[in-house]
């Protein structure tokens, strides 16, 4: 059997749809074999069967979340995985060229793969969405005892986090030098302006947020522009921000940005290189 995870449908409807599959092969002679479970997620109102063995359907629902909830903003990528009691889990990432900025836009880009599902195990199915640095923005899981029985509940995505966030969307393209790949730090300050005496307007830059760019982070690093999340008392709409990247060659990169509100995130515009 194989499990296939694909998007849903485009239109406002508030889910996906995921299509179960079941096809019993023949048992032979000498060995016994397991009944094996075809999982399809594809899109609502969709068919895909391709089995020439009988079959049997069942439809998991994927619900984004309600209406409201902007949880999802800010997902630069999900990750699906299959659990399969007494086996290793499987794990497939399905990663966005841009980020998530609309509850509607909450959804698998790409269909997935998996085989081997036995029919009369326990199985676990569970989707989360990760912000540019691997920060668990949503997640949902749904399981049942034994495929062969009834349907699978509905997966519906939730907030995952606790402490309040702001989700800040910036394009790095301006100041990566088109090396998104070789970027090892991260750090955004905010720009304190003030007067010295005597000296005129000093800017000094305040730590807000950074982070290490390392294997776990860098598959969400990708999208142009990035969002992620900080705590949101560290940084207000009107603060002026300054990011530095800081690349394997030992190149240190940096940028301005101006911050707006847009809906549910911030929104940094990219104002020149600091002096």
């Amino acid at each position: 059997g194989a499990v296939t995870a694909a998007p849903g449908p485009r239109s406002p409807a508030p889910c996906y749809a995921a299509r179960v599959t079941r096809s019993f092969r023949p048992r032979p002679r000498r060995r016994p074999s397991r009944p094996l479970a075809r999982w399809l997620v594809i899109p609502a109102a969709t068919r895909l069967v391709g089995c020439t063995a009988p079959t049997e359907e069942q439809t998991v629902i994927v619900q984004r979340p309600p209406d409201g909830d902007s949880s999802c903003i800010g997902v630069d990528g999900f990750v699906v995985t299959v659990q399969e009691h007494g086996e290793a889990p499987r794990v497939y990432d399905d990663l966005r060229r841009a980020p998530v900025l609309s509850n509607q836009d909450c959804r698998l880009t790409q269909a997935f793969s998996h085989s081997d599902v036995d029919v009369n195990r326990p199985l676990q199915i569970t989707v989360e969405g990760y912000d540019a640095f691997r920060q668990l923005q949503v997640h949902g899981t749904t399981m049942m005892a034994r495929l062969s029985e009834a349907p699978m509940a509905p997966l519906q995505l939730a907030q995952a986090w606790d402490v309040p966030r702001r989700i800040v969307v910036l394009g790095l393209a301006e100041i990566d030098g088109g090396a998104r790949e070789a970027i090892t730090d991260f750090v955004l300050e905010k720009l304190v302006v003030g007067n010295e005496l005597g000296k005129g307007q000093k800017i000094t830059p305040v730590g807000v947020f950074s982070r290490a760019v390392g294997d776990g982070e860098r598959p969400f690093f990708h999208a142009e522009p990035i969002a992620f999340g900080i705590p949101a008392d560290l940084l207000a709409v009107t603060d002026p921000i300054r990011v530095t990247l800081s690349r394997r060659d030992g190149a240190v990169l940096a940028g301005d940005y101006s911050l707006q509100a847009s809906g549910s995130y911030l929104q940094a515009t990219f104002t020149g290189r600091p002096p």
